[in-house]
């Protein structure tokens, strides 16, 4: 295998740079940063925030999240940038842009259900009327049993002032919610990945 050692390369007319670092698999250029991309690229992830279910809460069909909720605080979490505001289970997102929202459910219950879920729904003009964005379904085959159901989607937000989410559970019959001020059981999750 060949070698070949430089610390500087250059256009064939003396201008730009790529220097080569000691460090292994990096390269520098000298007309961009690291930290700074050319127009249209973002520079890492600009928001991310999460919410939780504090306890466990008995849940009918259809009953929207309504709390009680906090933003995650153990476990060294951090929400990054201005962060998602909530008031009675109603989200609103900071900017503009493309967010990824996940929404995990966990359930448990003294008897069968046939299915248990979350919904995640958005509104386009400030809460009067919301259309679904996804919906996740599992089961509880066994009393005392725990299930499970994620669901996850993809929002274009072009006015952030006027939008907003919120999450629906949906059941065949009353069940408990399993919530924590400790650990994330039920839980939101947004991911700003883009910008419009």
């Amino acid at each position: 295998m060949s070698e070949i050692l430089v610390n500087t390369i250059k256009k064939a007319d003396g201008t730009g740079s790529i220097t080569v670092p000691a460090e292994t698999g990096t390269v520098l250029t000298s007309g961009t940063a690291l930290t700074s991309f050319p127009s249209g690229f973002a520079n890492g992830i600009t928001e991310y925030d999460m919410y939780r279910l504090t306890n466990g809460t008995g849940f009918s069909n259809q009953d929207i999240m309504t709390g009680p909720l906090e933003r995650v605080d153990t476990d060294n979490f951090e929400k990054i940038g201005t962060g998602v505001s909530e008031s009675s289970g109603i989200f609103t997102l900071p900017s503009t842009g493309y967010w990824k929202i996940t929404m995990f459910g966990q359930f448990t219950s003294g008897g069968v259900r046939n299915y248990v879920g979350v919904r995640i729904d958005q509104s386009v003009d400030s809460g009067s009327n919301y259309d679904s964005l996804a919906n996740a379904y599992g089961n509880i085959g066994n009393n005392n049993a725990y299930a499970q159901a994620i669901a996850t989607g993809l929002v274009k937000i072009t006015n952030a002032s006027t939008a907003r989410i919120r999450v629906a559970f949906e059941m065949d019959n009353d069940c408990t919610v399993v919530g924590s001020t400790g650990s994330n059981f039920t839980y939101i999750e947004f991911i700003k990945i883009g910008e419009v």
